[in-house]
């Protein structure tokens, strides 16, 4: 791994963290997961090219489901997000359900490619789940493309706790939409999605 990468990477996780429990109201949810560590900068990932949110992780306005805010790194083309399962993504007692971190591995996956100008869909995606995700506490997610061939993109992506354990980690083969897709996907979102 390159320094850069390894630099960027320790810049994902948090020097010291207290592993919080963000149950109370008083903690302002919203602007936990909305305020950027330094060197980041928000984005709206796909929403920026497309002018539409992904739906199924990145559009829950409810604090029962999944938080995210994705960030763009000013070092490089890695993305980070800060994140936070709710109530609602329960699976183990306590812990995220293993298809709701699969769901945000995927799209992290996905807007780093984008972000980066590949307008892709997923291929295929290995995560690996190296400890269980505790409900109601802020996690990281690092997502960076590992190479490009043709049409094809590699990339991979990282959950962590706050303290930085390695939560789950995933690697994803996306592959580069042409224009008759884009505009076929367009208008099937129109049919489906009425624009308002």
């Amino acid at each position: 791994m390159a320094k850069s990468k390894k630099k960027n990477l320790k810049r994902a996780i948090p020097s010291k963290g207290s592993n919080r429990s963000y149950k109370n109201k008083k903690d302002s949810l919203k602007s936990l997961i909305s305020t950027p560590l330094p060197g980041w900068k928000k984005t709206d990932g796909i929403m920026a090219v497309t002018g539409k949110p992904p739906r199924f992780v990145s559009q829950g306005q409810s604090q029962k489901r999944i938080q995210i805010q994705f960030f763009t790194d000013d070092v490089d083309q890695s993305i980070h997000a800060k994140l936070w399962f709710g109530p609602d993504c329960e699976g183990p007692p306590g812990h995220a359900h293993g298809g709701a971190v699969a769901a945000v591995l995927d799209e992290a996956m996905g807007q780093v490619a984008w972000v980066v100008g590949h307008k892709v869909v997923a291929a295929k995606i290995e995560v690996n789940f190296r400890a269980p995700v505790p409900l109601k506490n802020l996690c990281f997610v690092h997502s960076e493309i590992v190479k490009s061939e043709g049409r094809k993109i590699f990339t991979s992506g990282k959950i962590l706790s706050e303290t930085g354990q390695l939560l789950a980690e995933s690697t994803g083969l996306f592959i580069t939409l042409n224009e008759n897709q884009i505009q076929n996907f367009k208008m099937k979102f129109k049919q489906i999605r009425p624009l308002t």
